[in-house]
């Protein structure tokens, strides 16, 4: 028997957020999001200048799902049909300026489709519930796709900045030189020798570093940018000792997701940075 987990009352929040369905936590609790996903979720409100005292949280329906045979616990069609009304009025009655639907199941039922959520992340599109906001949900995160926080991160900012009738500001750009000699590359790693702080990315052909091959490699001092040739640079004995210098040199290097970039860079060169700030951690 499911048992539904009622709302907090609260009237003309400008951001509504609107998950699933209740998880264990929330069946106990009777609030929305108080589980895992939910402390994630009130570190990228923090993250964003808000709180929950600040928005209004629901779910597409009330009750907790049953387990499929998947293991999985998804609101069947019937039950999203069922709290359709239901969740139009809750949400009507804050007077939202937008609502974030927070994963696949809550973005169909607001949108009243079946597109999957990494279509519908990130777009504003009208709905019975006014302008609707989809992105991932946490738990995604916190299951092992750590790709989609810096999504969820954008998208929440980009809802405040719909509240606040303000445009997110468009990124600065960094013009970046593509180098494809060795003697561009040489002059480039000579010249990051003095440096103090750099961003370090690679990209390659796959994730296995086992297997696949480095393509570029790029280097950034927050000012201009340096995209290397990997193919070019690994051939030339001279420029290989000279990125081994410099990644262990004092040089702090900022990498995002640095366990994948290591690993190439360990596979490929024997070496690790000496100085790291990860910035997926933190």
């Amino acid at each position: 028997t499911a048992t539904p987990v009622m709302c907090r009352v609260r009237f003309c929040a400008k951001l509504v957020i609107v998950g699933e369905a209740p998880g264990r936590g929330e069946e106990r609790s009777g609030i929305p999001f108080t589980g895992p996903a939910g402390q994630l979720l009130d570190a990228t409100l923090l993250e964003v200048g808000l709180s929950r005292e600040d928005v209004y949280v629901t779910n597409a329906t009330w009750c907790r799902p049953p387990v499929d045979a998947k293991g999985q616990q998804r609101p069947p069609p019937s039950a999203i049909a069922a709290c359709h009304d239901r969740l139009v009025a809750e949400v009507a009655q804050h007077k939202p300026t937008i609502t974030v639907t927070v994963g696949g199941t809550a973005a169909q039922a607001a949108l009243d489709c079946e597109d999957k959520i990494t279509k519908l992340a990130g777009i504003i599109a009208g709905s019975p519930l006014g302008p609707v906001l989809p992105t991932f949900h946490p738990a995604a995160v916190l299951h092992g796709q750590l790709q989609f926080f810096d999504s969820i991160l954008m998208h929440f900012r980009r809802a405040v900045a719909h509240v606040k009738g303000k445009p997110l500001p468009r990124p600065e750009t960094i013009e970046y030189q593509h180098l494809t000699s060795e003697e561009a590359i040489w002059s480039a790693l000579s010249r990051l020798k003095h440096k103090s702080q750099l961003s370090l990315d690679l990209e390659t052909d796959d994730v296995r570093f086992a297997e696949h091959n480095i393509l570029l490699i790029g280097f950034s001092d927050g000012k201009q940018a340096w995209v290397l040739d990997w193919p070019t640079l690994s051939t030339s004995q001279r420029c290989v000792a000279l990125l081994k210098k410099l990644l262990g040199s004092p040089i702090t290097w900022i990498i995002h997701n640095m366990k994948f970039d290591i690993q190439f860079l360990r596979h490929n060169l024997g070496v690790d940075p000496r100085h790291v700030i990860d910035t997926m951690c933190l």
